[in-house]
């Protein structure tokens, strides 16, 4: 075996798991990303519904807020990053 071979393919193995468990990560993290929007969004309905029902101001108007991860709030290198804030309301 050639000089350095085992260090280069323990690194690509440590490299190969990295990545790996990044995956996993996002995927959970998107997951609860979507339960904590699910979550609040029926929080800021309930809350703009007794609001009206008490003649007071709603918490929200428009769309529901949606949370992402900077990788999806961005459009991931799709060229959308100066639109960041297009889901939240101002």
């Amino acid at each position: 075996m050639p000089a350095g071979t085992e260090f280069r393919l323990g690194a690509f193995t440590e490299l190969v798991a990295t990545a790996i468990a990044n995956a996993e990560a996002r995927k959970e993290l998107e997951t609860n990303l979507q339960q904590f929007n699910a979550f609040l969004n029926t929080e800021v309905a309930g809350f703009n519904k007794k609001a009206s029902e008490h003649g007071s101001s709603t918490l929200f108007a428009g769309d529901p807020v949606q949370i992402k991860t900077g990788a999806a709030a961005a459009g991931a290198g799709t060229g959308d990053e100066d639109e960041l804030d297009q889901d939240v309301p101002q």
